[in-house]
């Protein structure tokens, strides 16, 4: 027998007289109550199963939407009728590609209960066929009109990474001055390793480069790819998938690692059968990501490269950074005519932030105050000819300084390959199961690291660990997340010449 969404709820999301705020839906459309139906058991069997994804934040009242930070700070611009169902087109092909992983990862058991009280779906296929129908349903009856419009804006919000409850707890206003202090003195150690020669460098074992092997990289046009990808109401880059390979393979860095053991070799994720991560090493695999920011009132591609180790071993029983699974994300901003802006660069637990500029923009004064400063150690003159090498230490992976090097020049021990960051939203545990790398709340749990009995009261859920894609927190004083839409603004500008 079908259960039934309760009747309090559904009078309240189906009710034509809505509540001031509420969505106006008709109450006597069966299609639309089947809909509502349908997408409330689905969401209910994800989250009691624990496979809910965090990436993209579900937006309430709107089952068929969810939002990432990006589109939503589009809400704040003003919208004609074609700019407006573009981005619903956005946040509803977000929700459906979510809800493929989510199925995917969802076991046997709450899949046949989804079916066992919807005869006409006896399939994962049929199931997201009739998910996307639903959505189509739901979206033309809700937004047939403006009565809708003003209430999914409000709520178009992605929460931030920060617990107010943490930082009210361990004295915020006061203990953020003392990380305040050790992270301008995390600054200045990080600035004088930056400040030698790159051949006086220490190297505890031997550099080992890895590359990506490019055919005709010289034959791209960056320009023209961008210039005509965003023909859109909201222009938004959005390159096809062999162009998207194209600029990857043209802006792919070169990482070189001083290794002493394995787990300075960067390699590919994987499950082991009791759905424990590992990085395998027989495979140098880099994984690749799309990303996009709003900097001078244009709309820029981003393009990201991440890297994961095996650990970041422990020097001793008190090292409260160490831990399983370590990596580094390397972004690239693209200006709308194909050169780089700005590049950046984290560790996956959202940490040590670093961002190196190119002659292209100008960096704007930060005033002196608690939240914690963009720290740029390094500056970068671009040129198309030119391949950025990463250097990055044995042990704790720390970035010592970011070399460009002529293209046709550069070697390397290691040819590595390109994956889509995503596939690590559902791995393989065995032939029948999947599961994602990240639990319901972003977090690799088996990289916790005992730091985070420590640096709590800055208010970052578990910090230390590594995490997924849009929960990266990258700041411990003030706030700071490495998909801020607005985050380049915060610190530069584009140069009048280039714009």
């Amino acid at each position: 027998m079908r259960i039934v969404v309760n009747l309090l709820v559904l009078s309240t999301l189906l009710s034509g007289c809505s509540l001031p705020g509420t969505v106006s839906r008709n109450a006597s459309d069966a299609a639309i109550t089947e809909c509502i139906d349908l997408m409330a058991q689905v969401n209910q069997r994800i989250d009691d199963a624990k496979v809910n994804d965090a990436q993209h934040a579900r937006i309430n009242s709107f089952p068929y939407l969810r939002v990432n930070r990006f589109l939503s700070e589009f809400r704040l611009q003003s919208f004609n009728p074609d700019a407006f169902h573009f981005w619903l087109d956005q946040m509803q092909s977000l929700t459906l590609a979510d809800w493929q992983i989510e199925l995917a990862n969802l076991d046997i058991t709450n899949r046949q209960f989804i079916y066992d009280n919807y005869p006409a779906i006896n399939n994962k296929q049929a199931l997201l066929s009739s998910l996307d129908q639903c959505s189509h349903t739901l979206r033309l009856s809700d937004f047939h009109d403006n009565a809708n419009k003003a209430r999914l804006i409000d709520l178009a919000v992605v929460p931030d990474s920060y617990n107010t409850w943490q930082r009210a707890i361990g004295l915020y206003p006061l203990t953020a001055w003392f990380f305040r202090a050790g992270i301008y003195d995390w600054h200045q150690e990080t600035q004088t390793v930056f400040n030698q020669a790159l051949s006086e460098l220490p190297v505890k074992g031997t550099l080992q480069r890895y590359f990506y092997k490019i055919n005709n990289n010289s034959n791209t046009d960056v320009a023209g790819i961008l210039k005509h990808s965003n023909h859109n109401p909201l222009s938004i880059p959005l390159p096809s998938e062999k162009q998207l390979e194209q600029l990857f393979d043209y802006f792919a860095p070169v990482f070189e690692i001083d290794s002493v053991d394995n787990n300075d070799k960067i390699g590919r994720i994987k499950l082991t059968q009791d759905a424990t991560p590992l990085v395998d090493t027989s495979i140098a695999q880099v994984y690749r990501h799309v990303s996009r920011t709003h900097l001078n009132k244009q709309t820029l591609l981003q393009l990201n490269y991440t890297i994961w180790f095996p650990a970041r071993p422990k020097t001793s029983n008190w090292d409260l950074l160490g831990g399983q699974i370590d990596g580094i994300t390397w972004r690239v901003t693209l200006s709308t005519d194909g050169r780089p802006l700005v590049f950046d660069t984290m560790h996956n637990c959202g940490c040590y932030h670093l961002f190196f500029p190119t002659q292209f923009v100008e960096q704007k004064n930060q005033s002196l105050s608690l939240s914690e400063p963009a720290f740029i150690p390094q500056s970068l003159h671009w040129s198309d000819e030119k391949r950025v090498v990463v250097r990055i230490a044995s042990g704790n992976h720390y970035i010592q300084r970011v070399s460009l090097e002529d293209k046709a020049e550069v070697t390397g021990n290691h040819a590595y390959q390109l994956q889509e960051l995503d596939t690590l939203r559902s791995l393989p545990v065995n032939q029948q199961q999947h599961q994602s790398l990240y639990d319901e709340s972003g977090i690799i749990r088996s990289s916790l690291r005992g730091e985070r009995y420590l640096f709590w009261p800055m208010g970052i859920t578990e910090p230390g660990a590594m995490r997924q894609w849009g929960t990266h927190a990258t700041a411990f004083t003030g706030k700071r997340h490495f998909d801020d839409a607005r985050l380049l603004e915060r610190y530069f500008i584009i140069k009048a010449e280039i714009q």
